[in-house]
């Protein structure tokens, strides 16, 4: 006996590094429950579903930043693979143990030997609702509150009737977007697809703003000789408009005297078609005589008078002295 316990003592080892306890009863089976820390956890805390002990931690290690729980389950309670592990407190002065909760739908498969358990949360621990609570009673975040409660105050106070008609104006434009519902649909997946057509165009968009660039270069040292051409057209338009406005009648008059020399020149063809048309008949038969031969020939050649009716279209008298008796015939001389 007194052998047994130096050789304990000897090898230092002792009853908290003894294998006892961490285990669950009966067949079990391990898996490792990954949190992100694991406060106040120690060798062979309870592992529970609701009130029912069903394993305990034989494992704790860390990868650097997680803690890593290893859990010793018993194979007579079989549990759903998605099941959600968490560290809770039984009360203020109880000892933390590992809480598996089940899914409303669970899934169909179970936990095995070696399965890692990411789905892990830490409950709510005595020392943060204190700290918490300490926080508030300070006056720290009071103050704030009390502030925000009086500005609402004095914001809605004596204001009823302005608020519940602003309530209905709310609730009516949200039936009316609930009610072009589809509208706002199809306006997103429009423009959904033009902005796939313009990822999908990206290249030719790039090309043309990298011409337009010295283009617009260009517009921009130009910038006052392109305003000074747009104050001359400006000008020129007033101009023009005054003109028409102005001299409306004296415009009518022109076309009106324009009109009567294109009729003028119109009785001009007329009357001198038949002259033509004889001088080249004359013209004919002449070329037609025989040289050496002779040829009578009957009439009276007025040089002047013939010019003049050929420049005036009638005889030389009868050519108006001046631009308005041709214009207006029977004028005044």
């Amino acid at each position: 006996m007194i052998a047994s316990c130096l050789l304990l003592s000897g090898c230092g080892l002792g009853l908290g590094q003894l294998p006892i306890g961490r285990s669950a009863e009966g067949d079990d089976y391990h898996v490792v429950a990954n949190f992100p820390r694991a406060d106040r956890i120690r060798l062979g805390t309870e592992v529970r579903v609701g009130q029912q002990l069903v394993g305990r931690v034989h494992d704790l290690s860390t990868d650097g930043t997680h803690a890593l729980v290893g859990l010793s389950l018993s194979r007579s309670v079989p549990l759903p693979a998605d099941v959600t592990a968490s560290l809770e407190l039984p009360s203020a002065l109880g000892e933390p143990y590992v809480r598996l909760t089940l899914p409303q739908d669970p899934a169909q498969h179970t936990l095995t030997d070696g399965a890692v358990l990411d789905n892990t949360a830490i409950g709510p621990e005595l020392e943060s609702s204190l700290a918490t609570l300490g926080l508030v009673l300070n006056g720290s975040g009071l103050d704030q509150l009390q502030t925000v409660m009086t500005e609402i105050n004095n914001a809605f106070g004596g204001r009823g009737p302005e608020i519940r008609d602003l309530l209905r104006s709310a609730n009516r434009i949200a039936a009316n977007a609930a009610d072009h519902q589809g509208e706002f649909d199809r306006v997103l997946a429009a423009a959904g697809a033009v902005s796939a057509t313009l990822a999908d165009n990206r290249a030719a968009l790039d090309t043309g703003l990298t011409v337009a660039a010295p283009t617009m270069e260009l517009l921009v040292r130009q910038r006052d000789h392109i305003a000074s051409i747009l104050e001359s057209t400006s000008s020129l338009a007033s101009s023009a408009q005054d003109l028409f406005v102005d001299d409306q009648d004296r415009l009518t008059t022109g076309v009106h005297d324009l009109a009567d020399i294109v009729n003028s020149i119109q009785g001009f063809n007329d009357s001198v078609t038949p002259t033509l048309a004889n001088m080249n008949q004359f013209i004919d038969g002449f070329n037609g005589a025989v040289h050496g031969d002779y040829l009578v020939f009957d009439g009276a050649l007025d040089l002047p008078e013939t010019v003049g009716e050929l420049m005036t279209g009638g005889r030389v008298a009868d050519v108006p002295a001046t631009l308005q008796e041709l214009l207006v015939p029977g004028g005044p001389a």
